[in-house]
C-alpha cells in the first residue's frame, strides 16, 4: 500500500492492507481502525555497544537491515505488542526443561516422534527411550514447558510473578501451538500438571491426565494449523518456600515463574499405518523412505520426516520454536 522512507532515501517502513481492508477499499468504505507491526527481519543482537565509534553506531547494523516487503498477519512470524505499562522491563519467556526425569529429552536438539506403538517398540531396541516422544499417547514422556521470567535479575517469588506478571496482564493460563497438518492432526495437553515445591523444598511433578486441546484451527502462517492447550497456572516452583537449591536444580527458569505446560502430539492418521500396511504418501511426497535415521543404528530402515511445532504465549507473548522428526518404522 505504502512505503516510508527515511531522509537518505531507504526504506524503513512498508505497509500493506489485509484481505478485509483491500475489500473495504473496493466498496469505498475503506477506513483505518487498527494496524499491526512486526520486525521479522531484524537482528537485535546486532546491537553493539563495543562498536569503536561510540553510542551513535551502537545500532548501525540494524538501522542497515532491508526491510522486507509488508505482507498480512497470516505470515508474521514476530508480532509486535501494544503494552500499557510504562515502566516494564522483562518480558515472559517459554523455555523447554529436560531436567526431570518424567519429561522426553531432545536428539541432537530435535525431538523423535515415534508415529505408532510397532515403532516405538522398534526404537526403544536402538536408543534410550528418554529419547522416544511416542505419539498420541497420554501415558508418554511429554514435551514440557516453563513460562515466566528468564532473567536472574529478579528473584523467583510468587510476589515476583504477581507483579511483574500478572498485574500486567502477561500470564497465561493457556498457549496456543501451531502445527504442520501434513503430519499432525493435533495436540494432547493438561491443566492438571503440577510442577511445585512443598515447605521442605521438594520438588513434585504429577503430570495428570492428557486429553486433545480446542478443536484445530487455521493458524496465523498460511499452510499451519493451531490449537490451544491449557497450561498449570499456580502450580510452579518458586523460591518463597525451604529448599531453593531444589527447585533451581530442577527448573530451567531463572526468574520468576507464571506457569508450566505439557504437549504430546496427535499424528495424522495415515501416519500410523504399521510396517506391514505400506508407506503413507506424507514420507514418499515430504520426508525420506525407507533410510537409516541418525541414533537409530543397526540394520533397521525407517520412513522420516523433519518439521516444526511452535508454542505461542497469547498474553506473554513468549515463543517457542521445536524440531521434530516424525519416525515410522519400516523394515529390518
Amino acid at each position: 500500500m505504502a512505503s516510508f522512507n527515511d531522509n537518505s532515501g531507504d526504506i524503513i517502513l512498508d505497509a500493506v492492507l489485509t484481505e478485509q481492508g483491500r475489500r473495504a477499499l473496493a466498496r469505498g468504505t475503506f477506513k483505518i481502525t487498527s494496524f499491526s507491526l512486526a520486525d521479522d527481519e531484524i537482528n537485535y543482537a546486532q546491537y553493539n555497544k563495543d562498536h569503536p565509534s561510540g553510542s551513535a553506531y551502537y545500532d548501525l547494523e540494524i538501522l542497515q537491515t532491508p526491510i522486507m516487503q509488508g505482507y498480512t498477519l497470516q505470515n508474521v512470524n514476530s508480532q509486535l505488542r501494544t503494552i500499557k505499562s510504562q515502566d516494564l522491563l522483562y518480558m515472559p519467556d517459554i523455555v523447554l526443561n529436560e531436567k526431570t526425569n518424567n519429561t522426553v529429552k531432545r536428539f541432537n536438539e530435535m525431538y523423535y516422534i515415534a508415529a505408532n506403538a510397532e515403532t516405538a517398540d522398534k526404537m526403544k531396541e536402538e536408543m534410550d527411550e528418554k529419547y522416544i516422544l511416542r505419539a498420541d499417547d497420554p501415558t508418554a514422556l511429554p514435551i514440557f514447558m516453563e513460562l515466566g521470567l528468564n532473567t536472574p535479575t529478579k528473584s523467583r517469588t510468587a510476589e515476583n510473578a504477581s507483579s511483574l506478571m500478572k498485574q500486567n496482564n502477561l500470564s497465561d493460563a493457556t498457549v496456543d501451538v501451531d502445527f504442520d497438518p501434513t503430519w499432525f492432526s493435533g495436540m494432547l495437553g493438561t491443566s492438571t500438571l503440577e510442577f511445585s515445591n512443598d515447605t521442605a523444598g521438594s520438588v513434585r511433578y504429577n503430570q495428570g491426565a492428557l486429553k486433545g486441546g480446542t478443536r484445530p484451527r487455521k493458524a496465523h502462517q498460511k499452510g499451519l494449523m493451531c490449537t490451544t492447550v491449557r497450561t498449570a497456572a499456580n502450580k510452579v516452583v518458586q523460591q518463597d518456600n525451604a529448599g531453593f537449591n531444589a527447585v533451581a536444580a530442577a527448573s530451567e527458569l531463572q526468574g520468576p515463574a507464571d506457569s508450566c505446560a505439557v504437549i504430546i502430539p496427535s499424528v495424522d492418521s495415515a501416519l500410523k499405518a504399521n510396517s506391514s500396511q505400506g508407506t503413507p504418501e506424507a514420507f514418499k511426497k515430504y520426508g525420506k523412505t525407507s533410510e537409516t535415521v541418525t541414533g537409530l543404528g543397526g540394520t533397521k530402515k525407517w520412513d522420516s520426516g523433519d518439521a516444526c511445532i511452535k508454542v505461542s504465549a497469547p498474553n506473554g507473548g513468549g515463543v517457542l520454536d521445536m524440531a521434530v522428526k516424525i519416525i515410522r518404522y519400516s523394515s529390518g
